[in-house]
């Protein structure tokens, strides 16, 4: 084999060693990620029930096909008194809805607030 020959052999080894590290590292992010993703919907237990009223974001995002952006969403259109209520909010549709009714509760009683705005000597 000349010279020329062997440093191209060289310079074929060392391509397909940079494309299948870079492969290797590209499936790692799909997977990652992906695995990721399915863990981040973690369902409230049975026995705990969210009120999407008084609820942080942190709680209705442990709702199953909540994000971030939609658990915000749901804080902004509040007051809710039913499941059915939530399709007021943008991307939440019947089968979101259907989802996650069963670790939602609306409480009936009102809680009494202290708003002094409407007070006047």
């Amino acid at each position: 084999m000349t010279d020329w020959a062997a440093q191209r052999q060289r310079t074929i080894l060392r391509q397909k060693l940079v494309a299948a590290i870079f492969a290797a590292i590209v499936m790692t992010a799909v997977f990652g990620i992906s695995a990721m993703r399915a863990g981040a919907d973690v369902t409230p237990i049975a026995a705990e029930h969210i009120n999407p009223n008084t609820a942080t974001a942190a709680d209705l995002m442990r709702l199953p096909g909540i994000g971030r952006a939609r658990a915000m969403d749901i804080i902004k259109m509040r007051p809710y008194e039913s499941a059915a209520d939530l399709s007021r909010v943008r991307g939440i549709g019947q089968k979101t809805i259907e989802k996650i009714a069963p670790y939602l509760s609306f409480d009936s009683e009102k809680k009494e607030t202290t708003d002094f705005a409407d007070c006047t000597d």
